[in-house]
């Protein structure tokens, strides 16, 4: 199934949670759930409620982080 994540369209299996997806990619492109929000088709999604989350074809998932520094 096609899906986004960060504006950019990623093809994925069926029956893939948010926390099963973001942990994927949080290993391919280093990055760590601490400190970030996501929100799924612009509805925040608590970090308690990312592994019963199951995804569905044409989620748009936006994965952001805070960034310290200047």
């Amino acid at each position: 199934m096609k899906i986004k994540f960060n504006g950019n369209t990623l093809t994925i299996d069926d029956n893939f949670s948010l926390f099963d997806f973001l942990m994927a990619q949080a290993s391919a492109q280093d990055f760590s759930l601490d400190a970030s929000i996501t929100a799924v088709n612009l509805q925040f999604v608590h970090k308690e409620d990312y592994s019963s989350y199951t995804l569905k074809e044409g989620d748009d998932i936006e994965f952001l982080t805070a960034v310290v520094g200047g």
